[in-house]
């Protein structure tokens, strides 16, 4: 299992140099304006896009797991309805036209967002075999070729078209690797399009359904309130936020790690579940009080050095993330089991219902808060759902997974939070207290067996180096 993470750590790491450190450089080299202008596009066409991706990141990998040897049916099947709904995508985006100010921009990052999804798709299969190693090296060479793309044009001074055209043009040359390595690894794709039948693309739509309404919904939920943002306080707004957003999404990375790790080992077998169910929850609480307090703690600087003092607004939102933050980790195996429990119209129906929470308060908070608002928002509506599927779990395994090392872990967290909100230390002395605070949350957050495999790794590493 740590082998896979690393591999699927380096696969999403190549995701976020040019899904986030890419938009570090834009806000640096763009104004506020601009910056915010192309985030908005961006994010737009992010959720459109949703309409293909029909929630088989989830479903497929799932099914592919259970079912190995069905690999090509499970595959071809899925690619037919992928087919079909990007046909249906290309004939309702007209309506766009009337109704965006840049309609160019927008559909050079649809069509851009489009091919990235098909790469992704075909990515998929080999995180279902537990071939993550292929995974990260069709990501990382894709999104750096992407990034440097990008930064070659954006020191030359390159305006927003440019920047879409390179997205474009490395969402490409991604599907292309994918595609490739799919034929080469697994073998050609069998689809006889002159003999697909309606009950294939029907079949497909509809046994996919409840994973692509619950995967649109988690993504609308992320992205929903950048919309609701560009309504009440425009391009400016926007630019502000999303500064902070993908500050968050950076942070989240290692969620998305362990999700994408233990969905393929927990969908095979239900055998020895529950015995590994504390153990999981305690490791995505420990992760995420280490990485929030890390973001509460030097939330000043790290804006500083990322951004500047042009974004110095987004401190203030990066604290309230930091929050944010750990009750998204928190909620990470509660939200995998009902996947793995086949209760995938429950996760829906409770993500739906957080969505509107989420909305409404998006509507009284941001005009009352200004971005804030968002941010507080989300804290209460995603801390709703995790209370939801809480109970849910509970009902099922008549437990929530969770022991005094738990509480012992989001003790400390929290007296090392109202530490430094309540004091103004300097960074030397905030440094010594996030050391220490990491020390703890380790120390209580381990087991003796993961202790010593620690000690021995740090030795490892000290002998190599003498």
């Amino acid at each position: 299992m740590v082998k896979s993470s690393a591999f699927m750590l380096v696969s999403l790491t190549a995701r976020l140099i040019t899904n986030i450190g890419v938009f570090f450089l834009l806000a640096n080299f763009w104004d506020i304006q601009t910056f915010g202008e192309f985030m908005y596009y961006f994010t737009l066409t992010t959720l459109v896009v949703l309409f293909i991706d029909y929630g088989f990141s989830l479903k497929l990998v799932k099914d592919i797991s259970k079912y190995p040897d069905k690999i090509h049916s499970l595959v071809s099947q899925a690619f037919i309805c992928k087919l079909f709904l990007t046909l249906v995508l290309i004939l309702i985006q007209f309506i766009f036209i009337q109704v965006i100010n840049n309609y160019l921009l927008f559909m050079i990052l649809l069509v851009g967002a489009i091919f990235n999804s098909f790469g992704l798709f075909f990515c998929l299969p080999f995180r279902a075999i537990n071939d993550f190693k292929t995974e990260s090296i069709i990501t990382l060479i894709s999104n750096l070729l992407l990034a440097f793309l990008i930064l070659t044009l954006v020191i030359v001074g390159s305006g927003s078209l440019t920047i879409a055209l390179a997205f474009f043009i490395g969402r490409v040359v991604f599907f292309s690797v994918s595609i490739k390595s799919y034929i080469k690894k697994i073998g050609n794709l069998k689809i006889n399009f002159g003999f697909v039948k309606y009950s294939t693309v029907s079949s497909g739509l509809i046994s996919n359904f409840p994973y692509a309404l619950h995967f649109a919904a988690g993504t609308i939920y992320l992205q929903i309130d950048t919309m609701i943002i560009h309504g009440y306080l425009g391009n400016e707004g926007v630019g502000i936020y999303q500064a902070s957003v993908r500050i968050l999404m950076g942070a989240l990375i290692l969620n998305e790690v362990l999700t994408n790790v233990t969905l393929p080992k927990l969908s095979k077998s239900e055998e020895g579940l529950k015995g590994l169910n504390i153990n999981i929850n305690r490791v995505f609480l420990l992760i995420g009080c280490i990485i929030s307090v890390i973001l509460f703690v030097f939330a000043e600087q790290i804006v500083m050095l990322l951004y500047g003092p042009d974004y110095s607004l987004v401190i203030n939102l990066l604290k309230l993330s930091a929050l944010l933050l750990l009750i998204k980790y928190m909620g990470g195996l509660y939200g995998l089991l009902l996947t793995v429990s086949n209760k995938q119209n429950v996760r829906v129906i409770a993500v739906l219902v957080s969505i509107v929470i989420n909305i409404l308060l998006n509507i009284i908070f941001i005009p009352m808060m200004g971005v804030e608002g968002a941010v507080i928002a989300a804290i209460i509506s995603s801390t709703i759902l995790n209370i939801i599927y809480m109970a849910v779990n509970f009902y099922i395994y008549k437990s929530v997974f969770i022991t005094k090392r738990y509480f012992y872990l989001l003790l400390v967290y929290f007296t090392a939070l109202f530490s430094v909100h309540l004091n103004e230390f300097s960074f030397s002395i905030n440094l010594l207290i996030t050391s220490f605070v990491m020390f703890l949350l380790i120390l209580m957050g381990t087991t003796v067996t993961e202790k010593r495999k620690i000690i021995s790794y740090m030795k490892l590493k000290t002998t190599k180096v003498t």
